[in-house]
């Protein structure tokens, strides 16, 4: 999932049509035995936040939905 760094790609939230998209920023995720990547999500309230592409899925429209 690198190119979920891109500006702009579609997230969704857990178990809801709540969709933000990709700020372009990101950073190794902290937790030791992961290695994936938490990558800056903007949700519609203009909350940021930065969950692990580790605990996404790909949904059948190309955007991540979040496990």
């Amino acid at each position: 999932m690198r190119d979920i760094e891109e500006r702009g790609l579609a997230v969704y939230a857990r178990g809801s049509k709540v969709k933000g998209t990709t700020t372009g920023g990101g950073h190794v995720c902290p937790i030791e035995s992961c290695g994936e990547w938490c990558i800056g999500v903007r949700w519609p309230d203009g909350e940021l936040t930065y969950p692990c592409t580790g605990g996404m899925v790909m949904r059948s429209d190309g955007a991540r939905q979040i496990a």
